[in-house]
């Protein structure tokens, strides 16, 4: 009886230290998948951001010119988004709204509403306060940082001042460096001595106007004299004040095709650098644009009047560890879609509240549907909600509304919104694109009153010597 006592007792002791084991381990392995300790075999992020660069001039993606072998190879080492599209037609929202993975109606960060295109200039228009990206709003950077990455990002594109928002996060940022091969530069420099993991943003200017690249990228000028697209003469070629010709058209198209050239050299010098230090291997790179350009296809130039697929649709290439090589990816995506799918690539779960979706399942081919139906973009008063074949395009302000075919009509020539066929297709797409923004504004509302800064006398007089301030 005695040893009967005895051996139930030795059972529970054994099954106590056996269950005491178990609870220990599983705790183990729940503090070794939480964030902060994960992120010691976490890949390093190298995010190039390219001003200006639309899709349609980049070779992966169909162009003829070889004017980006660079690009090209990465793309054939990782995944090519053929349809991906940016959030905004310019660069300040359209950054905000990568950096944040939300939409522009949403953030709020953009430019308070511009003077009319025939205003007159104004020598106190700096008088003026510009929004800056709310508390409330996660950046890509202070979730990494908050996650053991050191952060660093720079550029010369004073739209992305820090004090907008877009250094939170960052150990090192600015927007004054004043050449790309500066910006190169400081990103190779954290590539051979940088702790890790790091995370680097960097975004080259080149290919904005006035397209100006080097001699030896000036291969395709056929008309040196003609006239070139200027901050001080962009408004008035928008206006039709000042026409160009074809060869005008031609001389830009191929400056600007220098410009692309030149800027995938700089990129490839970084690619160098991650080679040379060994990094390569353990680095997700990513390659995107903050918009395109249009070279009068609707009658303008530059960038931000519109939403046509000249300025919104973008290259996206996704390379590095846990990416597949060679693997293209035809359904539409969004520049909000890379701050979730890094995350899920780096082995974090995104924060609640992104307006992006993580596109790891879609990288693996493990989903066949498409990711959604529709994605959205929008600039000053024009919201255009884009989908696989149909292209949306809404201004509540004026009851404007245009609906293309994309596929058949990728030009977008062809307005479809009147045609009684396509009544059932533009009152979905309607529908949705207004939820969309009422959402926005809702979500927009509950951050609180939006905070503003003036800006610096020095950054004002660089946007207006660009042209976007008068």
């Amino acid at each position: 009886m005695k040893f009967g006592k005895i051996f139930f007792a030795a059972r529970l002791l054994f099954l106590s230290l056996k269950l005491e084991i178990f609870f220990t381990l599983l705790a183990f392995s729940c503090i070794c998948s939480c964030d902060r300790f994960s992120s010691v075999q976490s890949p390093n992020v190298l995010v190039i951001s390219i001003e200006s660069l639309r899709w349609d001039h980049v070779g992966c993606l169909g162009y003829s010119r070889p004017i980006t072998p660079n690009m090209d190879r990465l793309a054939v080492s990782g995944v090519l988004f053929e349809k991906a599209y940016a959030q905004c037609s310019w660069t300040k929202p359209s950054i905000a709204s990568t950096f944040t993975s939300t939409y522009l109606s949403y953030h709020g960060v953009t430019n308070p509403p511009p003077p009319a295109l025939e205003s007159p200039a104004s020598d106190d228009e700096n008088t003026q306060t510009f929004p800056v990206l709310r508390d409330g709003f996660r950046t890509m950077a202070t979730f990494f940082s908050a996650r053991g990455y050191r952060c660093h990002g720079w550029t010369g594109n004073r739209h992305l001042w820090k004090s907008f928002g877009f250094g939170k996060g960052f150990a090192q940022y600015s927007a004054r460096i004043s050449t790309d091969n500066g910006v190169l530069e400081r990103a190779k420099g954290i590539i051979h001595t940088g702790r890790e993991p790091w995370f680097i943003f960097i975004h080259f200017m080149a290919p904005h106007w006035e397209y100006s690249p080097p001699p030896q990228y000036r291969n395709y000028d056929r008309y040196p004299q003609a006239l070139s697209i200027k901050g001080d003469n962009w408004r008035q070629i928008c206006q039709g004040k000042i026409r160009l010709s074809p060869r005008d058209v031609e001389h830009n198209i191929a400056l600007y095709d220098g410009e692309i050239a030149y800027t995938d050299h700089m990129m490839g010098r970084l690619l160098d650098a991650l080679d040379k230090k060994g990094s390569r291997k353990r680095t997700i790179i990513v390659i995107t644009s903050d918009h395109g350009e249009e070279f009068l296809e609707h009658g303008g130039v530059g960038h931000g009047r519109s939403l046509y697929e000249e300025v919104v649709r973008v290259p996206l290439i996704i390379a590095g560890p846990k990416v597949p090589r060679g693997r293209k990816i035809k359904h539409t995506i969004q520049n909000a879609d890379i701050f979730p799918t890094l995350a899920h690539l780096c082995g974090f779960r995104p924060p609640k509240g992104l307006q992006g979706l993580n596109l790891t399942p879609f990288i693996s081919e493990k989903a066949k549907k498409p990711p959604r139906k529709y994605i959205y973009s929008e600039v000053v008063n024009l919201h255009a909600v884009i989908g696989s074949r149909f292209k949306y395009l809404f201004d509540p302000e004026v009851d404007r509304e245009e609906l293309y075919d994309i596929i058949e009509d990728p030009s977008e020539r062809n307005n479809l919104a009147e045609v009684p066929k396509y009544r059932k297709i533009k009152a979905a797409f309607a529908k949705h694109g207004r939820d969309r923004l009422d959402r926005n504004r809702r979500l927009s509302k509950k951050m609180g009153r939006p905070k503003t800064v003036r800006m610096p006398e020095k950054i004002f007089k660089d946007l207006r010597a660009l042209g976007y301030l008068k």
